[in-house]
């Protein structure tokens, strides 16, 4: 008790002992509180009164869930299935299964059609939360590290370095004193052997 029970469609349903109590009806004697949500995320919260005569709260929470989850398997499957067919077929159903109840048809309809009226009029009082957008998940947050701030230390003033000084080198002295004179050498004498 207390649980829900996920189904095909990514709905939770199931007893939650959190939804309020409505007034009971004379003729019932339990409840049965159900949350269902839709395909779309709405949330329906209803208090169902239970018969007198019901055996097992968690039974027949067990087995209306599972008509829902079969409801949604087969809805999914088939596309254009109307909201009309699905209730059709769970009225056909009922009519069914008290067929199939042996008892005379006096007692059966009678007691089929009060449940009905019943499970309507509670739903009549159904608590609907309609579907939140999904809200963006912000980033994790960083733990800020308080990390003191230290300005740089300034850089050691340094001087620049006086550009040195270039002086021209000094021209090589070059002697001034006039070159001596060449005389032209003496042209050579004749060979005596030359001569004869």
């Amino acid at each position: 008790m207390g649980t829900a029970w996920p189904t095909s469609a990514g709905r939770r349903v199931g007893y939650h002992p959190e939804i309020p109590f409505r007034k009971p009806r004379t003729i019932m004697n339990s409840h049965l509180p159900y949350r269902a949500t839709t395909a779309n995320g709405e949330t329906i919260d209803v208090t169902f009164d239970l018969h007198v005569e019901t055996r097992s709260e968690v039974d027949v929470s067990a087995l209306l869930t599972a008509l829902l989850d079969t409801i949604d398997a087969r809805v999914a499957d088939r596309e254009g299935v109307s909201n009309g067919d699905v209730l059709q077929a769970l009225t056909m159903a009922v009519a069914l299964r008290v067929a199939m109840i042996p008892a005379p048809r006096t007692v059966t309809e009678p007691l089929a059609r009060d449940l009905l009226d019943t499970a309507l009029s509670c739903a009549s009082f159904a608590q609907r939360v309609p579907a939140t957008p999904p809200q963006p998940v912000p980033p994790p947050a960083v733990a800020e590290i308080a990390v003191p701030v230290v300005p740089p230390a300034p850089a050691p003033a340094v001087e620049p370095a006086p550009a040195p000084v270039v002086e021209p080198a000094p021209a090589p002295a070059v002697a001034s004193a006039p070159a001596p004179a060449v005389e032209p050498a003496p042209a050579p004498a004749p060979s005596p052997a030359a001569k004869a």
